[in-house]
């Protein structure tokens, strides 16, 4: 009997996680993803400090949304140049006896795009953020993991920015034209 009733309960359940499914799915709600439209680029290649942790996110990053990155100018359709990635930390307040309470940290990639010529597409774009955290003098080997993992957590989001803006410059050129192109026969028909 009591197994009978478990069964019973997780039918039940089963029913209303599938009908908060189907009222969700109906509304429009979507999960976002690791990046929202999920285009994938034409072939990019990379351009940077090789081997730097920015560098191998880009690369795992967009061969994970399907994007082939190439080992030369010439095969790629874009070319993404990290001109400089930036971290620093400040101290953002102390205490009344003089010791350091949170720091600030600032994050910061500036990148351009061009194409396989070199004609810019993207030129000098920057993407930075901002955390702050608390800091204990008593607590330094958790505290330097934790600013470490915030500046890791700051660069793969900088990541996500630059695809999405070269999937915003990929989006542009596939859009279609929205004025529409005059044709002789409406020239004729005006005059007459």
């Amino acid at each position: 009997m009591l197994h009978n009733i478990n069964i019973s309960r997780l039918f039940l359940c089963l029913i209303i996680l599938c009908n908060l499914t189907f009222v969700l799915d109906g509304c429009g709600f979507r999960l976002r993803g690791l990046l929202g439209n999920g285009i994938a680029l034409p072939a990019v290649y990379l351009q940077g400090t090789a081997g730097s942790a920015i560098m191998v996110e880009l690369k795992q990053t967009m061969q994970s949304i399907g994007t082939e990155v190439v080992s030369g100018k010439a095969l790629a359709h874009y070319v993404l140049n990290i001109i400089n990635e930036q971290r620093s930390r400040r101290i953002l307040s102390v205490s009344s006896a003089g010791k350091v309470q949170e720091y600030e940290l600032n994050y910061a990639v500036i990148f351009t795009v061009t194409d396989s010529q070199g004609a810019p597409l993207l030129s000098d774009q920057k993407i930075s953020f901002t955390r702050s955290f608390s800091f204990a003098e008593t607590d330094v080997l958790a505290k330097g993991t934790e600013e470490e993992s915030l500046i890791e957590t700051m660069r793969q989001e900088a990541v996500l920015g630059i695809i999405r803006r070269m999937q915003a410059l990929q989006s542009q050129k596939t859009e279609p034209q929205t004025t529409k192109p005059e044709s002789h026969d409406e020239v004729e028909n005006g005059a007459t």
